[in-house]
């Protein structure tokens, strides 16, 4: 006989109510398919009678899944067209689409490994919890707005801003071949912070628009505080990984006017997979630069090196040296695995003299220069960058100089036969003299708005002037 399951809950709670103490009694297994494991999950996060904890999650861990990847959604969020409210439990949504179109800067994702270590993370930063970081995220005003995705709701001819954010918790529990996984009680956990950090949202927008706390609010305006903060929350159980996977790219036009987020086709998926990884850790044709705060990418850059310099970690100051030919302008570059929010690349060159001579060239770096003023660096998506360019009438500017005490400088850096050579010059730009640039530098500039320390990094390109 088939059995509603408003019943079965019904049945499940009057028996464990019943003060039964034995194990036996307790380890049963009532999960029979997706949706019983889906709700079983469910009654587990929300109940506190840790007999009735222990049977249910007992039954979780007996349930056996067709694949290695399940995934649990929960979505509640007011459709303002339909003029109602989505809201759903627990259910098991998908077994294979793990990855879903939605925009990187909308995903927050919770790692948790096998030996039940959590790590957060939001684009290509890291942080110690996941509550303030959500929190941080639906601070819909000010400068915040202009980096995240924000709708606006109309409620009684006023309106109010409500922004996405999806929640993905990935942990090892399936399959069962794994020998360390991710404990029940610490999935739980990391749950329940989730699910509290939103209504704590919540009712802080609910104190602050009708002075109440949300628990006292009337349907229609509850509806309007869960426009405001929707949620979006997917759990992923899978077999073991190395890290959280690159956050997916930003989802068609046409994406927008359905249910989000929206799952890709398994050929997407692939294809996905292997640009996100090019694209998010490696250099395409270029360098990449690794300090303790951070590792920043350049495109599109030949430089020269021994021994590996660059693969180590380095401190406040690097030194690059391009290839001859090579120079830095007009590539794109990137920041990864850093926990700072707040970052500023300013750039600036310098232009030295040089002697030229058929091909040999005594190129004067310890005279005197010209030195640009740091401009700042174009910021074209987060953590994402364009080196300035050099045209060649900047790379040709130098300060007044005395010509006598030029060519007296020219026989002390470079000798007398090269002295020889410009005794009769007008310019220093005149052959067999040039001005090009000899040194090229990155200031990067970190900061997090919950303290006062800026940490400055500089990066020097070495220019070869010769050819």
């Amino acid at each position: 006989m088939k059995v509603n399951r408003a019943y079965k809950f019904v049945v499940l709670i009057f028996l464990f109510g019943c003060k039964i103490t034995s194990d036996q009694d307790l380890k049963w297994n009532k999960v029979k398919d997706k949706q019983d494991f889906a709700s079983f999950f469910g009654f587990a996060l929300n109940n506190s009678n840790p007999d009735l904890q222990k049977a249910c999650i007992d039954s979780l861990e007996k349930y056996k899944p067709n694949k290695e990847w399940i995934v649990l959604n929960k979505y509640e969020y007011y459709h303002q067209a339909k003029d109602s409210l989505i809201e759903t439990s627990f259910y098991e949504y998908d077994e294979s689409d793990i990855r879903y179109e939605t925009k990187r800067r909308n995903i927050v994702h919770v790692n948790i490994d096998g030996k039940d270590s959590v790590k957060v993370s939001y684009i290509d930063d890291f942080h110690n919890d996941c509550t303030q970081l959500i929190k941080n995220l639906y601070d819909t005003t000010g400068e915040s707005i202009e980096i995240t995705e924000v709708e606006s709701i109309e409620w009684n001819d006023l309106h109010y801003l409500s922004r996405k954010l999806a929640v993905h918790i990935h942990c090892e529990i399936f399959p069962d071949s794994l020998v360390e996984k991710t404990s029940w009680k610490a999935l739980i956990k990391e749950t329940k912070k989730v699910l509290d950090a939103f209504q704590s949202i919540r009712n802080s927008r609910a104190k602050h628009i009708f002075q109440k706390e949300f628990s006292e609010l009337k349907q229609d305006e509850k509806n309007l505080i869960i426009g405001i903060v929707p949620l979006y929350f997917k759990i992923h159980f899978s077999g073991p990984f190395l890290s959280i996977a690159p956050p997916p790219p930003p989802p068609p036009p046409s994406m927008h006017e359905k249910y989000w987020p929206v799952s890709l086709s398994e050929n997407d998926m692939l294809e996905l997979d292997k640009e996100l990884k090019q694209v998010d850790t490696t250099a395409k044709n270029g360098i990449s630069i690794k300090f303790e705060e951070f590792t920043l990418l350049i495109d599109d850059i030949e430089v020269w090196e021994e021994g590996g310099e660059l693969n180590q970690t380095h401190g406040d100051t690097v030194k690059v040296y391009p290839e001859i030919g090579e120079i830095l302008g007009g590539n794109s570059m990137r920041i990864i695995t850093t926990k700072y929010s707040n970052i500023e690349i300013f750039q600036r060159f310098e232009n030295s003299i040089t002697i030229m001579n058929e091909g040999p060239h005594c190129d004067m770096l310890e005279w005197k220069h010209y030195t640009s003023d740091w401009k700042k660096v174009e910021k074209y998506e987060e953590f994402s960058y364009t080196s300035n360019s050099i045209s060649e009438e900047q790379m040709e500017k130098f300060i007044p100089v005395d010509l006598d005490e030029f060519k007296e400088a020219v026989k002390e850096h470079c000798g007398e036969g090269w002295a020889e050579l410009v005794k009769d010059v007008t310019s220093v730009t005149e052959y067999p003299c040039g001005v090009g640039t000899s040194k090229i530098e990155l200031r990067i500039r970190l900061s997090n708005p919950v303290d006062d320390k800026i940490i400055e990094k500089i990066i020097q390109f070495d220019i070869a002037m010769g050819c």
